[in-house]
């Protein structure tokens, strides 16, 4: 994993201070937890057996848990459920344009920790207020703490925060709002899955990182 932006690429081995996800193979039979479950025995340390220094550190992710864990952005909504258009709101989109006097849109500002993502969404979030307009903001790290809490930081998870995040800004600009994401969203394909689910007329994307 590269700490900078957050992105994975496969690797043959790893050096000192390296993150990665790996396989291990075990001579006996080993028990674990998986780290979410139990800090303590899903955490482990790997010692050289030879000359005892420590060759690394690490958290047990369980394979069930791998498997089980992935993005839905491909999960259809059950046929049973009504879809908005068959129940159709009382006050239509230009209605609601003309109330709140702006276009409905989502900006997401992306990139690692440290690049300034979420201060810049709240300056434009100020700005946007102090212009009149109806605005929320969703802040990738609120989201962990509600919405998303059941999720962990593989690309499954932070992909899976992104769908969950885009579909309530969708929500949010139906209703005729504007919406700002601050997120790290560092898989591109996980992005243009989000401009396709809030739609390309309202999507605007800001790489924080490229400064």
């Amino acid at each position: 994993m590269d700490v900078d932006t957050l992105g994975t690429q496969p690797a043959d081995t790893l050096r000192l201070n390296e993150i990665g996800r790996v396989e291990l193979e075990c001579e006996e039979r080993v028990v674990v937890d998986g780290y979410r479950e139990c800090h303590g025995t899903g955490a482990l340390i790997l010692v050289d057996r030879m000359t005892n220094a420590t060759a690394g550190a690490g958290m047990v992710r369980l394979a069930t848990e791998a498997g089980s864990k992935r993005a839905h952005w491909e999960t259809e909504a059950l046929a049973t459920l009504e879809r908005a258009e068959d129940k159709p709101s009382f006050v239509n989109a230009e209605e609601r344009e003309r109330r709140w006097q702006q276009k409905p849109r989502t900006i997401l500002l992306y990139g690692p920790p440290g690049s300034g993502k979420t201060r810049e969404a709240h300056e434009m979030e100020r700005k946007f207020f102090d212009q009149g307009a109806a605005v929320v903001m969703l802040d990738g790290q609120a989201m962990r703490r509600g919405l998303s809490k059941d999720l962990g930081f593989s690309d499954e998870d932070r992909s899976e925060n992104l769908r969950r995040a885009a579909e309530v800004a969708r929500l949010l600009n139906d209703q005729g709002f504007v919406v700002i994401l601050a997120m790290a969203a560092p898989d591109p394909e996980a992005r243009e899955r989000a401009r396709e689910l809030v739609g390309q007329d309202r999507w605007e994307a800001r790489n924080m990182g490229a400064r």
